[in-house]
């Protein structure tokens, strides 16, 4: 079966379709180009490499998702491996709304009832961006080292606390922010 990949726009959104050899097409919004995937494998060559050439597209029987192969290492793995949706059987746009909601800070229940989902389903999700929200945090951000530090919180602080405190914290707390201490 012959495919062909073609790109357009619609809606904002990035989308693919493959016109396949019959001249049907099979239009999917939330799959990348695989020049913007990369193997996820640590012990690979082309691990986190982008654009390598070493991926190649597969699909499992009766799966919604793709199956990447890398040809440097042979590993195969799910297009969603290392994401938040990673062993969620939800359509991605059901999985995306409700972490939307969520992050509107709309109740469980009222999340539940919009969307779609149980209750269970939207604490799951809830726990699972989170945890996936963090471990990128944590990877991203975890080397930065700290230059410079701005004391613009901590004098709002001072400033707002100085009704209500004593004449001696309020001075204590004046020595320590113009650096006398």
């Amino acid at each position: 079966m012959l495919e062909l990949m073609v790109k357009r726009r619609e809606g904002g959104r990035a989308m693919s379709e493959k016109k396949l050899s019959n001249g049907s097409q099979d239009v999917s919004r939330w799959q990348k180009p695989v020049e913007e995937l990369c193997c996820v494998n640590p012990s690979c060559s082309g691990f986190e490499q982008k654009a390598a050439g070493n991926l190649s597209v597969r699909k499992g029987k009766g799966s919604r998702w793709r199956i990447l192969r890398c040809s440097a290492c042979r590993r195969e793995f799910s297009e969603r491996s290392g994401t938040a949706l990673w062993g969620s059987r939800l359509p991605p746009e059901k999985f995306i709304s409700t972490a939307e909601h969520i992050k509107e800070q709309v109740g469980v229940r009222a999340t539940s009832r919009l969307v779609g989902v149980s209750t269970k389903t939207v604490t799951r999700i809830a726990r699972l961006s989170g945890r996936h929200g963090r471990e990128l945090h944590e990877l991203k951000v975890n080397e930065i080292e700290v230059e410079e530090v701005q004391m613009d919180e901590k004098w709002s602080f001072v400033k707002k606390n100085r009704k209500t405190a004593s004449q001696k914290k309020t001075r204590q707390l004046d020595m320590e922010t113009s650096g006398i201490t």
